[in-house]
């Protein structure tokens, strides 16, 4: 599985430079792989990923149904390999069930139960309580996240990602934190970092003793993970 891949072409057009990650040396093309993109932001959807596509036979691409008002023909020619969702949609790709849920930005976030686990990745669902917000959004995008978390909570979670804002340190980390507490995942994985990887500490800081993070440094870091069984009958 793949997540919000960025355009980084697109991001440094708009003044926003990120270190360039090739992704294809650590996909294997023999393998099924399911592309995601939660929204049509440069930081989390590249349209390239269809050329990538075209490299491995047994690939999907699940992404959010607003990305078409940008790219109206963006699926041509692989129509049977693309899922456009929007929130309450779902989808089944083998024994993989994926659901699109809620959003606190434009776009979706996704539910994914795949052989026994369940995945959780947000796109940009985060509490973006700005100052300069007037108290009817601030309401709303409150509604929208506490909602999206009890439902997760509802289905068990084992893997989830967060976004860890750093500019939403000083409030909770944009929610993450509060999810974390609520949610008592298995591993947590945050994101939208910004590549400043070493926030990652101390955002750990601030989570109970004992909650296990993916506490990655570079590209190409890994972490095994195992999902506990049950011994009960």
């Amino acid at each position: 599985m793949v997540f919000d891949y960025p355009d980084f072409d697109a991001l440094a057009y708009v003044g926003l430079f990120a270190q360039k990650i090739e992704i294809e040396p650590y996909i294997d093309p023999t393998r099924r792989v399911l592309f995601f993109s939660s929204h049509s932001h440069p930081d989390h959807f590249n349209p390239k990923i269809i050329d990538m596509m075209w490299n491995i036979p047994d690939s999907r691409f699940i992404f959010s149904n607003e990305a078409l008002n940008i790219f109206p023909d963006y699926t041509s020619g692989m129509e049977n390999r693309c899922n456009t969702l929007k929130p309450g949609d779902s989808v089944d790709i083998g024994t993989t069930h994926i659901s699109a849920m809620a959003s606190t930005d434009i776009g979706i976030s996704f539910f994914i139960e795949h052989k026994g686990t369940n995945i959780f990745f947000p796109g940009d669902l985060a509490l973006w309580i700005w100052e300069d917000l007037d108290r009817e959004t601030k309401k709303e995008i409150e509604e929208i996240f506490n909602n999206t978390i009890m439902d997760i909570k509802q289905r068990g979670i084992d893997i989830l990602f967060v976004v860890v804002e750093p500019n939403l340190r000083e409030f909770g980390w944009g929610g993450a934190v509060d999810a974390v507490r609520s949610l008592t995942p298995s591993l947590t994985i945050p994101v939208h970092l910004r590549q400043q990887y070493s926030l990652i500490y101390e955002f750990k800081k601030t989570l109970p003793k004992g909650t296990k993070v993916f506490s990655y440094r570079r590209t190409g870091d890994y972490y095994d993970w195992e999902k506990k069984r049950s011994n009960k009958l």
